[in-house]
């Protein structure tokens, strides 16, 4: 009989603390402190986002314990009045109550659950210790948010406009007629004799016959094809030059260029060999998978990349 007795004060003790922690909870969600009086006070702590190489910890809110903050402010008296319609003073009763408890417990080097803000327990100097829940999911700043780890192939959208210049080459037989009229030109301005008697010589005057007519056009010919020959070997340079790959099918974007360097070497591994980082890096490095110099050609491969392979759903083309 004494044996039920004593089971049902605990079960009686358990459940008023549990009330006791689920207030402070309540409270907690809308204030940043809640005090116990003649015992310590809970304390609403923002810790900042955290970067490592390999994760992002979002900003984060936990319950810290600050026992110098033990003097009544009737926060937590009213809000056990106005839920469980208790008067003020039945209510201040209930704490000091509970308090006892906390501290007996205490006492007998027990820990004290306080639900989802964490545990209570002495050190072996006799200070109160307070343990705070590792997630902190009750709190509303909390809600949300979650840890991003660099696996997860980041997405980014980066369009650049580069203007196209476009260079004309006349044709074969237009520089050949310009090349011909300049060589008879300049053949004037050196070849013409003096002019003794202005108006005779100029109304008698025939160009073609201070030439050799055999000789000047073996010289057209011949200048000519030293244009044309010229122009042959510019056109089979120009076509012999590699095309510019300014399309690239980008398949992650890392923070450093160590992390770049790594997914290259894993594309590369799974047989991606023209895997490379696309310099220079604006914000972040951009780690290209494969390169063309047509667009149609990149995105069709982008497209194929993203049903074939399930690694890179996300894959998408810079023009650079």
């Amino acid at each position: 009989m004494e044996i039920t007795w004593i089971s049902t004060l605990k079960s009686l003790l358990l459940q008023s603390m549990e009330k006791i922690v689920r207030h402070i909870e309540t409270l907690l969600r809308r204030h940043d402190y809640v005090i116990l009086p003649d015992f310590g006070g809970f304390v609403i702590q923002h810790q900042p986002a955290k970067i490592s190489e390999e994760q992002i910890a979002p900003p984060l809110a936990v319950v810290g314990f600050n026992p110098l903050m033990n003097t009544s402010d009737g926060l937590l008296a009213i809000e056990i009045s106005r839920a469980e319609n208790k008067s003020f003073r039945e209510a201040i009763q209930l704490i000091d109550s509970e308090i006892t408890q906390f501290k007996q417990q205490l006492k007998n080097k027990k820990t004290i659950s306080c639900g989802s803000l964490g545990t209570l327990s002495l050190n072996p100097e006799g200070k109160i210790m307070f343990l705070p829940s590792p997630n902190g999911a009750l709190l509303p700043a909390n809600y949300g948010l979650s840890t991003l780890f660099y696996s997860q192939i980041a997405k980014e959208i980066e369009e650049k406009r580069r203007k196209t210049v476009t260079i004309s080459i006349p044709s074969r037989n237009k520089i050949a007629r310009y090349a011909a009229v300049g060589i008879i030109a300049v053949g004037l301005m050196f070849s013409a004799p003096k002019l003794n008697n202005v108006s005779n010589t100029t109304a008698n005057f025939n160009p073609l016959e201070f030439f050799n007519t055999s000789e000047g056009v073996n010289n057209v010919s011949e200048t000519t094809s030293v244009v044309e020959n010229a122009i042959t070997t510019n056109q089979q340079e120009i076509l012999q030059q590699p095309e510019e790959k300014k399309y690239h099918v980008i398949v992650g974007c890392m923070p450093t260029q160590k992390m770049a360097d790594d997914l290259c070497a894993y594309l590369k591994g799974q047989n991606y060999p023209n895997a490379y980082v696309v310099e220079p890096p604006i914000k972040t490095y951009r780690v290209a998978i494969e390169s063309f110099s047509d667009k149609n050609e990149a995105i069709a491969y982008m497209e194929n990349l993203r049903k074939t392979n399930p690694e890179f759903p996300d894959a998408w083309v810079l023009n650079y």
